[in-house]
């Protein structure tokens, strides 16, 4: 396994063109990102709530796909619990925003105060016996919060997608260095597949659509749903072992759980659509401990069978 001293796709070097008048703005949400970062945990999430009241009321587009979203995957909901799913979900996203300042500026002593970590030694395990460790989880609000908390207990490399704003790529390369060996570009895909046949743990989001012609279309909450065949593809070609982990943010204040599941048995099957079947129920039952938490606001449906109407 690769310690933490290597690292591939480190935080670009400092330019002073990072300092232009047009990366202001940018540097101003910055400094207010990391002023809240510093608050009591009682109060950023107290901003959160209120930062995501303001997204729903100018969330437009978002809106109207997190209500989709929610009527498809609760039709049993009355009208009242899905309006009151939906303020929750835009409260949490707004805690969700504030927690990218936390896990990243967040005091060493006051974050390991607020998490819960349970599961590591089922990654041990795979290690231990040579095997790399292929982490599953899904779109949940605290994932930057969960990255940190997980980076902090044992070496994890991500795949991510660079952003387009330089201040905000750069600031947020530099640290993530503090917590994972490696960020990776979603379109370093065989460096990714290198670092789970060394052995590595490395992170990735199921829950996602790459077009049709990576995709089979499996049950999602009852919803056939283009769901990627890559995990059960890179679990295979790399003999890793497949590892679901769940992350919660807790009632009260009380800070985050982080669980890592047993391996999952008898995975892949070399059945594509009984693979992707298996992975969206993972992500599903994890959605069910806390739907609230779940990331409604993208297009999870965008895709649809042949012949059938978009939803959105």
């Amino acid at each position: 396994m690769t310690d933490k001293s290597t690292v591939l796709f480190p935080a670009p070097d400092f330019s002073w063109s990072l300092l232009h008048p047009k990366h202001w703005p940018t540097w101003g949400l910055m400094g207010i990102w990391y002023s809240i970062s510093q608050l009591p945990y009682s109060w950023q999430t107290a901003i959160g709530i209120q930062l995501g009241h303001l997204l729903q009321k100018i969330g437009g587009t978002r809106v109207r796909i997190s209500k989709i979203n929610i009527a498809k995957c609760f039709p049993d909901y009355s009208k009242q619990q899905q309006t009151e799913l939906l303020r929750k979900s835009f409260e949490s996203v707004g805690i969700g925003f504030i927690e990218v300042g936390l896990g990243w500026w967040g005091r060493q002593k006051s974050f390991k105060q607020i998490q819960q970590i349970s599961g590591l030694e089922h990654i041990q395990k795979a290690q231990e016996a040579g095997k790399g460790v292929l982490l599953i989880t899904g779109h949940f609000t605290p994932m930057e919060v969960a990255a940190r908390i997980l980076g902090e207990h044992t070496s994890i490399r991500l795949m991510y997608r660079k952003n387009d704003n330089v201040v905000f790529e750069w600031i947020s390369a530099k640290r993530r260095t503090h917590y994972t060996t490696e960020m990776i570009p979603h379109k370093a895909v065989q460096h990714f597949l290198e670092r789970l046949k060394a052995g590595d743990a490395c992170v990735f989001l199921v829950d996602q659509d790459y077009r049709l012609r990576h995709s089979v279309f499996a049950p999602f909450f009852g919803i056939q749903t283009a769901t990627i065949i890559k995990t059960a593809e890179y679990a295979k070609e790399t003999n890793a072992v497949t590892i679901p982990i769940h992350y919660t943010r807790l009632p009260n204040n009380e800070g985050y759980q982080l669980r890592v599941e047993p391996a999952l048995d008898n995975f892949p099957t070399g059945d594509a659509l009984a693979d992707a079947t298996r992975l969206n129920q993972v992500i599903e039952t994890f959605t069910l401990e806390a739907p609230e938490q779940y990331l409604w606001q993208h297009r999870r449906f965008k895709n649809r069978p042949e012949g059938e109407k978009s939803f959105y």
